[in-house]
């Protein structure tokens, strides 16, 4: 009958050798991210208030449906609204989101 530090010793190596190959091949980042999802995250207030224009309220409900449904639609008029520059920096970031990840802030939503 085997003892019980020869099954540590065994589930230990099998911890540490399990898939080595699998490890050391994983791809590398494969994140979706669009240039609209970054101005709904950087610049929210002017989405919001582009939101309330389109809604035409004072106060906006962010429960209700209809901020669900339109909240793309401002942040594409912000979007369009930027100058080249603003839109190059913009271009840039998503670049480097999509290689390096979302940033610890937005990794933790």
């Amino acid at each position: 009958m085997c003892s019980t530090d020869f099954f540590q010793f065994l589930v230990s190596w099998i911890v540490n050798n399990w898939c080595p190959k699998a490890r050391s091949e994983v791809p590398g980042l494969n994140i979706n991210v669009r240039a609209i999802d970054v101005i709904w995250r950087t610049r929210k207030a002017e989405c919001e208030e582009e939101l309330k224009k389109i809604m035409g309220v004072d106060e906006l409900d962010q429960t209700g449906r209809a901020y669900f449904q339109h909240n793309r639609t401002a942040a594409k008029v912000v979007l369009d609204g930027l100058s080249v520059a603003e839109r190059q920096k913009l271009d840039a970031e998503v670049i480097c989101m999509k290689e390096k990840g979302h940033d610890k802030e937005t990794q933790k939503l």
